[in-house]
């Protein structure tokens, strides 16, 4: 897919009968409509980690947010803003448990201000982070620090 096309362009969804392909199609060498698989002929097979990675790169949403100027870096942001309100959030928590702040303020009163904030901020950082992840997935799919800060993530959740 050139890098020079709009995003309605790039999201655009090929038919059969049209003159070209989706891009995974053309990456993996097909150059008819009549060559993919079809879900009656495809084999069932796990996808390896690499191929899943691949997957969600080559959708047309990634890669117009990838070839992005403005959107890139206004996501990046928002997911920065998110990560300092989940932060913060439970910092602030976390500070008046040990009454070293706002000692005038019950607990439960200040968990039922501050939780709504803070799941919408780790709701804006999920989603803005999948935003960024899959615009590069395949080159952070073996980065082991990802692998550390997704491992990290899903045990916190525990």
């Amino acid at each position: 897919m050139p890098r020079h096309q709009t995003l309605t362009e790039a999201c655009t969804v090929p038919t059969p009968g049209s003159d070209r392909l989706p891009y995974f199609a053309e990456a993996s060498g097909y150059t008819s409509f009549q060559q993919l698989p079809t879900s009656s002929s495809a084999s069932l097979t796990l996808m390896t980690l690499a191929g899943v990675c691949e997957a969600i790169e080559s959708n047309a949403w990634s890669q117009a947010f990838a070839v992005d100027l403005f959107w890139h870096p206004v996501v990046e942001t928002f997911h920065l803003v998110g990560l300092a309100g989940v932060v913060g959030s439970i910092t602030l928590f976390d500070l008046r448990l040990l009454s070293l702040l706002m000692r005038h303020v019950p607990v439960g009163q200040l968990g039922r201000r501050i939780l709504p904030w803070t799941w919408a901020a780790f709701v804006l950082t999920v989603i803005t982070g999948a935003m960024v992840f899959s615009s590069t997935a395949q080159s952070l799919c073996f980065n082991t620090a990802i692998r550390v800060k997704f491992l990290l993530i899903g045990l916190a959740g525990v």
